[in-house]
C-alpha cells in the first residue's frame, strides 16, 4: 500500500489512504498513479 499512498498523496505519512482517494476522486488518483509509473 505504501507505493500507492506515495503516488496518490505524495507523502509517506498521510491520512487514511481510502479517505484520501475518496476526497481526491478516482480520476485524479489514477492520473497521479500513472504519472508515478511513467517515472519508472
Amino acid at each position: 500500500m505504501m507505493p500507492i499512498r506515495m503516488a496518490v498523496t505524495g507523502s509517506r505519512v498521510s491520512p487514511p489512504l481510502i479517505g484520501s482517494i475518496m476526497i481526491l476522486g478516482k480520476e485524479k488518483c489514477i492520473s497521479r498513479i500513472n504519472k508515478t509509473l511513467e517515472k519508472f
